[in-house]
């Protein structure tokens, strides 16, 4: 939906990437990175490099094959 907005935890500031995917395109999946991370920024971040799923309540586009 337009506007809609998903919250990633602050605790993963670093988001790298949003996709969909399951059987149905129905859950939209984003990444969080946590290399370049010191021990202490890991410690305030304990979700960085975490992976996280809802279901937004609309789907993705299936993928465009290329054969050649």
């Amino acid at each position: 939906m337009p506007g809609q907005r998903l919250v990633v935890p602050p605790r993963a500031q670093q988001v790298t990437s949003a996709a969909f995917g399951g059987h149905d395109l129905g859950t939209r999946y984003i990444t969080a990175a946590r290399e370049g991370f010191t021990t202490a920024e890991l410690r305030a971040q304990p979700h960085a490099g975490d992976i996280f799923g809802c279901t937004p309540g609309v789907t993705g586009r299936p993928p465009f094959l290329f054969s050649g």
